[in-house]
């Protein structure tokens, strides 16, 4: 039977493999041998592995591989507290790749860069909805920048929830005091009487 050009044209599209928007595309094994070997150059301090990182991104872009280079980039200047720079790739990470597995991780450390670049309302904007989904070790720093982001814009409901949360999630004695106390002095200081009461009946004793 003859094909013609409609029909061709079907069998083109669904030979095709399918991407969710947002989804990066699966990438080849040889791309993802020199993603590991640029990732191994950055664990070691090879000054040469951000631009190698950025070749991957380029070379490979819309992939998994690419992704997966571009959050590798904004940790490598995350660990060097380059705050600016890695905001900008974190940002640019979840605009091109919402769906990216590590979407959360990025956000969280886009949220810390925030809070050390003194923008506190992103901070907080950026680290409240992920907190719960957050591993169990990761919470008390969230919630020690949640709180900080919170006092900082005022925000002294959220303050508090936050001081709380971290109460619930140290275990060190000495911590806990500090905590304590804090929350304490804020309660005591800032936070008005109406908010107290509603906050008293969301949250654990």
């Amino acid at each position: 039977m003859k094909r013609t050009p409609a029909l061709l044209s079907l069998a083109l599209l669904c030979a095709c493999p399918k991407s969710t928007p947002g989804q990066p595309n699966a990438a080849s094994a040889q791309a993802r041998a020199e993603l590991e070997a640029a990732k191994q150059k950055a664990q070691s301090g090879d000054p040469a592995a951000q631009a190698e990182l950025s070749r991957l991104q380029q070379q490979y872009a819309n992939t998994d591989v690419a992704a997966e280079a571009l959050f590798a980039q904004a940790e490598l200047d995350y660990g060097q507290k380059d705050y600016a720079a890695a905001r900008e790739k974190y940002r640019g990470l979840l605009a091109e790749y919402p769906l990216f597995p590590k979407a959360d991780a990025a956000r969280f450390h886009l949220g810390e860069s925030a809070l050390q670049l003194g923008d506190f309302k992103d901070a907080l904007d950026t680290l409240s909805p992920i907190y719960d989904r957050l591993p169990p070790d990761e919470k008390p720093a969230a919630a020690d920048a949640l709180t900080k982001a919170a006092v900082a814009t005022h925000a002294w409901g959220e303050a508090v929830r936050f001081l709380a949360e971290g109460l619930s999630t140290t275990t060190d004695p000495a911590a806990r005091e500090a905590l304590q106390s804090r929350l304490y002095d804020l309660v005591d200081a800032e936070v008005p009487q109406l908010e107290i009461a509603k906050l008293a009946q969301e949250l654990s004793p």
